[in-house]
């Protein structure tokens, strides 16, 4: 889901969620726009619970190429059950 009032930089909010009991690894995913894009919420993380997966999800680089209808895309992991969201600074 893709998120935003006027678009870019601290506008758009990219929101990844999993409803499911399976870990989507290398999942690919289209973004509004080019660049470095951090994770400010992952649900998943183990400062929430310890039994949490806690599996490695970071900020992310968007490559080239289509998808998704966006200009450009990511490959990441998403934990079940998890809510991830990103944003860019700039």
């Amino acid at each position: 889901m893709h998120r935003w009032q006027n678009g870019g930089p601290k506008d758009s909010v990219v929101v990844i969620l999993n409803f499911s009991t399976e870990t989507f690894a290398d999942y690919k995913v289209g973004f509004p726009r080019a660049g470095k894009w951090h994770l400010r919420l992952n649900s998943d993380a183990g400062q929430y619970d310890p039994e949490f997966s806690n599996q490695g999800v970071f900020d992310l680089d968007t490559v080239e190429g289509e998808f998704d209808g966006l200009p450009v895309h990511a490959s990441l992991n998403i934990p079940p059950y998890t809510a991830l969201i990103y944003s860019q600074e700039e």
